[in-house]
């Protein structure tokens, strides 16, 4: 099994990580895992909204449309 974390803070407390991680591998069969902050990103001008960084003015309008 994979399993993504998704970190929903900015700064998440280095500890709590490493708690969070050996309670993983000690207590759950899952083999692999990851630790990701929270970012969006922008497919008009490519580039990172991190939290309390930039404005939602970046993001593109719902009338533009985007090829995948």
């Amino acid at each position: 099994n994979i399993f993504h974390i998704w970190l929903g803070e900015a700064r998440p407390d280095p500890r709590g990580l490493m708690d969070m991680a050996m309670k993983l591998c000690r207590t759950t069969q899952i083999g692999y895992f990851a630790f990701t902050r929270d970012i969006t990103v922008s497919l008009k001008q490519f580039h990172e909204m991190k939290p309390g960084k930039k404005s939602i003015t970046h993001w593109v309008p719902t009338d533009v449309p985007v090829k995948v």
